[in-house]
């Protein structure tokens, strides 16, 4: 053991040297290093100063050439500015403009004399013009400049530049010559220059501290970083020395360190044995605890897991049902089903139910039956598959759901009164009002014996008042109508500005009578059909255009504009009556609101913009209004544009417009033919996702995960056929709010009446026409955006 202390000593020995040698080289390396850096900051930093300088040089020698090309430039006299003595000589030295300002000549040097010093007095630069013989005394040179002037006559210098101290500050001074030009000659040429001697120089002298400031920083920087960079290489050459003689030790550790290793171990064996009891114990809390019922049977279909939330649901305790047959919870019937379909399960490995949640009859304690929600999954554990089963007991939502139904009835019995009441009441009104308004006419019509004017008037109001009361009527059973869906719409292919000329000659010979002008920007504009209602869209138009009249002033304006906007066709209609105030803009498409006229002189129900936003919606399009008090309306309507596509056969074809979103759409049909022929029409749909599959369980469980808005089924499906897919759909929360079509072959004649019995929102017989198709979609699609 000693003789090997010693070794490792002998070696350790040997090693110092090279770490020292090593060392030393290190050390000059970085001073080395070093020494280059400051010397590159120093000349970088003196670079700069000199740019600077040249910049100023530069600077004062381009407003000098500019002055001296135009023989200098006359200023005001002022106290900044007087007379220069020195340009007497010069007979126009002060002149006077016709209105009587004076002014004195400023020369070059006067200028560039003027600029140096607001430069000196800004940012401390300074500047001078000198020579040794003098125009001016004050620009005398001093020492340095001096000698500069004298090296550029005597030895041909071009440039002098030099870090000296002005008042005790440094600075870099730079001076070069300044050679006499035909322009200078009628301010010096008196001295005794003539054009190409050297008569002076410019010197500038740039303010150091800063720059200095600024190399001192870089210099502490660099010896900061090469400090610490010779620190670090010192301490790894000590480091790789130690870490050398440390590995003749390692040997001798290892053994120590494999026990510690194993001590390791084995606590993180115990740490992780404990978290897993943890995870264990927290699983089964959630289970226990979970508001939803939770069974797990075996592949026998003995259940092994009952928690408390399955006790309230079926009244049993743990204790009666672990271990027993989970048919203990079914109707017999079903019970006696179960075995054969598990087994059924293990042998195919296919079943209908994992995964999907459905509505099942189950049985408790008690022998009461109630509905359940049922979702199975299905777990390999080591050499056991058990099935988790997930319920909830519907029996409260069962009866809410009746209540709604009930409710939703009841509410469409008083609605079809409402509607029974207002035809009635409109047969019976419209008796009277006939006579009233027929009466009228006849009185003011009478030639025999003509009634006074005082009569007339009276007459003439009586007759207005009916014509209100007709309209009103008339209105308000047009607003019941579009409430209940009491009217039909043909939506078509339309002529947008067809319908516009049309109203525009109805509307005129009242905007004449107004004095009110009406700005048609859309007639005379290219624009795409229009997927709508003809007769519906003029209505919309026509109110909308009454409004604009009604509600301007005087020798007002209408303004009719329309634009393409994405798949609509948008129609501004912009007037120049009082406004609408932006408290109330939110009340402009409630029925029986005049927003404060029903006292005024302008007659009206209240009900036509809310007759008008419900065809348009019902039109698949959009209205808004924009508005500013005492200024005018602008009311827009949003309309379809045509999807136009072009056949071979038939040449262009319209397909109808959706409404407007995003839809997901799919098809339950094992006919690729069909699969792609609304594959190939939904592909014109921007907004629509088409999907297809070939069987009523892909199509299930699709349905799960994509959630469409809308499902066309074919009733004659291989496995599962169209009436048990659409049977599990309804019985699942997920999806038993989903439109599905039923597509068939079968013409028999209560095939129809069984789908819509079954649940299917609509019936349609193949071969299908593709144009009812989509519109038989459109529909549905719409009464889903409604609110």
């Amino acid at each position: 053991m000693d003789a090997q202390k010693t070794d490792n000593h002998d070696k350790g020995r040997t090693i110092l040297p090279l770490i020292v040698l090593f060392a030393v080289l290190w050390t000059v390396v970085v001073a080395a290093s070093l020494a280059w850096n400051t010397h590159k900051a120093e000349e970088e930093v003196m670079n700069l100063a000199r740019k600077e300088a040249l910049a100023m040089y530069n600077k004062d020698m381009g407003f000098r050439l500019w002055g001296t090309r135009h023989g200098g430039v006359y200023v005001p006299i002022s106290e900044h500015t007087p007379p220069s003595p020195y340009l007497a000589h010069i007979p126009e030295r002060d002149i006077e403009t016709p209105s009587g300002k004076k002014l004195t000549l400023m020369n070059p040097a006067y200028m560039v004399r003027q600029l140096m010093d607001n430069y000196n007095e800004l940012y401390g630069t300074r500047g001078h013009i000198t020579g040794l013989v003098l125009l001016r005394p004050e620009n005398a040179p001093d020492t340095w400049e001096t000698k500069a002037l004298k090296s550029f006559i005597d030895d041909g210098v071009k440039e002098a530049n030099e870090l000296t101290e002005i008042d005790g500050e440094p600075f870099l001074r730079l001076m070069r010559p300044m050679i006499m030009t035909k322009g200078c000659e009628k301010c010096h040429g008196h001295l005794g220059f003539r054009e190409g001697d050297i008569r002076g120089g410019v010197s500038v002298a740039i303010p150091m501290k800063s720059y200095l400031q600024h190399q001192a920083a870089q210099e502490q920087v660099l010896y900061a970083t090469h400090g610490s960079v010779w620190l670090i290489g010192l301490f790894l050459i000590g480091f790789g020395g130690r870490k050398i003689h440390t590995g003749l030790q390692e040997t001798l550790n290892a053994e120590q360190e494999v026990r510690k290793l194993n001590r390791d171990l084995e606590q993180r064996v115990a740490e992780r044995t404990k978290e897993l009891k943890e995870k264990e114990e927290r699983l089964r809390m959630t289970v226990e605890n979970a508001a939803d019922g939770i069974i797990v049977i075996d592949e026998n279909g003995i259940i092994d897991t009952f928690n408390e939330s399955a006790q309230h649901i079926f009244g049993y305790s743990p204790n009666e049902v672990i271990g027993e047959d989970i048919a203990l919870l079914m109707p017999d019937d079903d019970g006696k089903k179960h075995d054969n379909y598990v087994s059924t399960l293990l042998r195919t490995g296919r079943s209908t139910v994992l995964g999907v949640g459905r509505e099942v009859t189950a049985k408790r304690k008690n022998g009461d039956l109630f509905p359940l929600h049922l979702a199975v999954s299905q777990t390999h554990m080591e050499d056991r598959i058990l099935f988790s089963a997930i319920c909830r007991d519907l029996t409260h939502e069962k009866k809410i759901a009746q209540e709604l139904l009930q409710a939703k009835k009841e509410a469409e019995q008083a609605n079809h009164a409402k509607s029974e009441f207002l035809s009635s009441m409109s047969h019976e009104l419209r008796t009277p009002l006939n006579s009233i308004i027929g009466f009228s006419q006849l009185l003011n019509l009478g030639n025999n014996d003509p009634l006074s004017a005082s009569q007339s008037e009276k007459v003439k109001q009586i007759h207005n008042a009916g014509q209100h009361l007709l309209s009103l009527i008339n209105d308000i059973l047009d607003l019941s109508r579009i409430e209940t869906q009491g009217f039909s719409l043909s939506l078509e292919p339309i002529d947008v500005k067809k319908a516009v000329q049309d109203c525009l000659v109805l509307i005129t010979p009242q905007a004449q009578k107004r004095k009110i002008r009406i700005c048609d920007n859309i007639t005379t504009k290219d624009l795409p059909l229009a997927f709508a209602d003809f007769v519906r869209f003029k209505q919309v138009l026509m109110n909308l255009l009454s409004n604009a009249l009604k509600y301007n002033v005087k020798g007002g304006q209408v303004t009719l504009s329309a634009e393409i906007n994405g798949p609509y066709i948008k129609l501004s209609i912009a007037d120049t009556g009082a406004g609408i105030a932006q408290s109330q803009l939110d009340q402009v498409f409630l029925p029986f609101n005049r927003l404060g006229h029903e006292n005024g002189d302008i007659e009206g129900t209240g009900i036509g913009l809310s007759i008008t936003k419900k065809l348009i919606e019902t039109m698949n399009g959009q209205i808004s209004v924009e508005s500013i008090l005492n200024q005018g309306s602008v009311f827009r309507i949003e309309i379809p544009v045509c999807i136009s596509i072009e056949d071979s056969e038939n040449g262009i074809q319209v397909l109808p417009i959706l409404p407007a979103g995003s839809w997901r759409i799919l098809y339950i049909d094992d006919n690729e033919n069909n699969c792609s022929l609304l594959n190939d029409t939904f592909s014109h749909y921007d907004t629509v996702e088409f999907i297809s599959v070939q069987t009523g369980e892909e199509g299930i469980n699709l349905a799960y995960e994509e959630l469409p808005d809308i499902i066309l089924m074919d009733l004659n499906l291989p496995g599962m056929d169209g009436f048990s897919s659409l049977h599990v759909l309804k019985n699942d929360d997920a999806t038993c709010d989903i439109p599905v079509i039923a597509l068939s072959a079968n013409r028999a004649k209560n095939q129809k009446q069984l789908a819509l019995q079954a649940g299917f929102q609509s019936y349609i017989a193949k071969p299908f026409d593709i144009d009812n198709l989509l519109t038989t979609i459109a529909t549905i699609l719409s009464r889903q955006i409604r609110p």
